[in-house]
């Protein structure tokens, strides 16, 4: 049941995850007029280690190290700590603000943010979420995913099996949550 969950999920983070990255990515490329924004913004050590590091492997698949690229390569992580308190005054207020519709506070942006991040990381790693509040999580997934995109958004919810396989829970696991 856990895995049958965790895969009604994963299709919806990894919408929110591509429309993230798409829109940060659009808003770094306007505040800085060049698409490898990365290479002259002001990010700490960490963070630039992150983007080494996927260069790193674009290279290691043989591929041309191109902004699109490395876009892609970054973790939803990467772009969860753009709306972390050390970059409010760099980033968010100058640039990253605008990536959302929704004019949405950077600290309610990155708990809710990093709070979805966690799901990803259990997911992803095959880790149980069966103890989580599951229906708060997807409407928290379609509801960051709205603050970018309402299509994408509404694309997410039309095509999710969520619901259908948090229906078929047994007994037991129900009493639980």
């Amino acid at each position: 049941m856990d895995t049958a969950l965790s895969e009604s999920l994963y299709g919806l983070l990894q919408g929110l995850e591509i429309a993230l990255r798409n829109a940060m990515h659009r808003s770094l490329i306007e505040a800085y007029q060049r698409e490898d924004w990365y290479e002259v913004c002001p990010l700490h050590h960490e963070l630039k280690e992150t983007i080494r590091k996927a260069k790193a492997r674009i290279l290691l698949d043989g591929k041309v190290v191109a902004p699109p690229k490395v876009v892609a390569e970054l973790t939803f992580g990467f772009w969860v700590s753009l709306t972390s308190p050390r970059y409010a005054q760099l980033l968010w207020d100058k640039m990253l603000r605008r990536a959302f519709l929704k004019n949405l506070g950077r600290k309610a942006a990155h708990k809710r943010l990093d709070r979805i991040r966690k799901l990803r990381n259990r997911v992803a790693h095959h880790e149980s979420i069966l103890g989580r509040n599951l229906k708060d999580d997807f409407a928290l997934i379609l509801e960051a995913a709205h603050w970018i995109c309402p299509v994408t958004a509404a694309w997410l919810r039309a095509n999710s099996t969520f619901h259908d396989r948090y229906a078929q829970r047994p007994a037991k696991v129900r009493d639980e949550a």
